[in-house]
């Protein structure tokens, strides 16, 4: 597991001693990118979803992963939205 740049303190978060506040931007950056790609592919498979309803295929195998892989997203999006 990586090693942590952030503590949390009564004043909030601050960076541990020894720590570059690049790397924590760095870090941050990454995760917000993330963030972006999950919502993205919730999107797209919002659309596939759409597609396959309009052609009365909810109950194909394909219909039901794109559904399995929606509450998947939801799950971790909601976690990372309530950081």
């Amino acid at each position: 597991m990586e090693e942590r740049l952030t503590q949390f303190t009564p004043n909030g978060y601050q960076l541990k001693e020894g720590q570059q506040l690049s790397a924590a931007l760095e870090k941050l950056g990454k995760l917000e990118d993330l963030y972006d790609s999950l919502l993205s592919e919730q999107e797209n498979i919002e659309q596939k979803m759409a597609a396959l309803r309009a052609q009365g295929k909810q109950k194909t195998v394909a219909f039901r992963q794109l559904m399995a892989d929606k509450f998947q997203l939801i799950a971790l999006l909601t976690r990372l939205h309530n950081i």
